[in-house]
């Protein structure tokens, strides 16, 4: 249910890293068989003429640090100078996305890890996926 990826210094470091893990695993039950392209093939075309949405809902941003903020509207200008095209995009129904996201994890947890998991702490996971997924749909209906 987790997704791995590098976090390295540098762009090209992280590609580097990415065509080391990408590429299928046996042992990954949603792993897919197909050919990994070269990831570094794409850096030296710069930005120019890139597409970047920006989230414009407060969920995406409402949580942050004055100094992150600050952080992401100068690289967003940067991004901008070196003719990338930044626009606001808007997913009306994102603030549903976390109680969505936990009654999915949580009801796909308990499944695909049930035969590990004590009686108690089945019925708890059970009884907790039910609440937020009545939550999920009171949200729904009201949005």
């Amino acid at each position: 249910m987790d997704t791995v990826g590098p976090v390295a210094r540098t762009v090209e470091d992280c590609a580097i890293t990415f065509q080391a893990i990408a590429g299928y695993d046996s042992e990954d039950p949603y792993s897919w068989d197909t050919p990994v392209p070269d990831y570094r093939l794409g850096l030296s075309g710069g930005v120019s003429g890139l597409k970047i949405g920006v989230l414009k809902e407060k969920v995406a941003f409402g949580n942050l640090e004055p100094q992150t903020l600050e952080a992401m509207h100068t690289a967003i200008d940067q991004l901008k100078s070196l003719g990338a095209i930044v626009e606001d995009v808007s997913i009306p129904s994102v603030e549903c996305a976390g109680v969505a996201s936990k009654c999915i994890t949580d009801m796909d947890g308990g499944y695909l890890h049930h035969e590990r998991l004590k009686l108690g702490l089945k019925n708890m996971i059970t009884t907790q996926g039910f609440a937020l997924s009545q939550e999920y749909l009171r949200q729904r209906n009201h949005t």
